[in-house]
């Protein structure tokens, strides 16, 4: 008695290895020198903040808003900047005052 005849199969291929991905590493920044903004104001609600840093941008200011967590919640911080010297910041607030921002003040970029 003759065996049925077992279609054969090419054997497996491995499966194509992903190449390697070069090492890395993150980018850091060498420590800049101490940069500088002038905040223009600082708000519980995010879009009071957003419609200041608007304003300020439509006015030809570089203009962001940051966070902060507080003891009394998140604050939305509106700056402009930053600049690399401080003479450079108090400018700033010169024009800024100039442009009806009254309680503007130069604070450093990391605070």
């Amino acid at each position: 008695a003759r065996q049925a005849e077992q279609p054969t199969q090419p054997p497996p291929r491995p499966a194509p290895q992903p190449a390697p991905a070069p090492a890395t590493q993150p980018q850091q920044q060498a420590p800049a020198a101490e940069q500088w903004t002038v905040q223009v104001g600082s708000f519980s609600q995010a879009d009071n903040a957003r419609t200041l840093e608007a304003r300020l941008k439509a006015e030809g200011f570089q203009a962001f808003v940051s966070r902060v967590a507080t003891d009394a919640g998140t604050m939305h911080r509106v700056r402009v900047g930053p600049v690399a010297e401080r003479a450079e910041a108090d400018r700033l607030l010169t024009r800024l005052r100039a442009a009806g921002h009254s309680g503007a003040r130069v604070v450093r970029a990391q605070d």
